[in-house]
């Protein structure tokens, strides 16, 4: 879950540095039917944290995964670690969330170490959906294709019951069945002329598309 998680995360990270209003960034995931967004999750589990993790896969994983420029360092430094130190992306008092019509509010003092500050762009939910979802999708694939992952199901169950996955969608590997590998592959390599290699999609996944193969067959 860990594994899986980690893209998900790094590009929310990259959605931010590209000047995208963090509330935006979560919504575009709950409108995916996430159950929380990957910022306000970064605020629950602790930036510091988060900081550890990515560390730790840069230096196993960066062959596939492309990481932002290190903003976390400046929010550790001022002891912006999240919902734990009443500091993070959104307001905090108590350790509660402070919320306007329903919705958290977000600490406008976090755009100062991102690279465009206050002056966010419109939000284009669909395509920041789309990014956050078939970055894990993707990596959720490479995870079976290495063995990682036994079976489709316990890819699909762990991520469902582990991290949120939206469970209308069935699972990553269910939503790839369902929209068809050689669907999901074209969509990433869409994704991989704008925005990298890390939306590169994995061995297996051109394989199915290109015998117009399934993950449960």
């Amino acid at each position: 879950t860990t594994r899986v998680l980690a893209p998900y995360m790094i590009e929310a990270t990259f959605l931010a540095i590209e000047g995208n209003p963090i509330e935006a960034i979560d919504e575009a995931a709950i409108r995916m039917g996430f159950p929380v967004g990957p910022i306000a999750l970064m605020d629950e589990v602790g930036i510091d944290v988060g900081q550890k993790v990515l560390a730790t896969m840069k230096e196993y994983y960066s062959a596939h995964m492309e990481f932002p420029p290190d903003a976390i360092g400046g929010f550790i430094e001022e002891g912006r670690l999240g919902r734990k130190a009443n500091k993070g992306f959104y307001v905090y008092e108590d350790g509660k969330s402070t919320t306007e019509r329903g919705h958290k509010v977000v600490d406008e003092t976090v755009y100062a170490h991102l690279p465009n500050g206050t002056n966010t762009k419109s939000a284009n939910f669909d395509e920041m959906g789309e990014r956050l979802l078939l970055a894990l999708v993707n990596e959720a694939v490479r995870c079976r294709q290495e063995g990682v992952l036994f079976d489709c199901e316990s890819g699909d169950l762990g991520a469902i019951m582990g991290i949120g996955f939206p469970p209308m969608l069935g699972g990553p590997f269910h939503y790839a069945d369902r929209h068809g590998a050689k669907n999901i592959a074209a969509r990433l390599r869409a994704l991989e002329l704008r925005y990298g290699k890390r939306f590169e999609p994995t061995d297996l996944l051109v394989q199915l598309a290109d015998k117009g193969g399934s993950f449960y067959g």
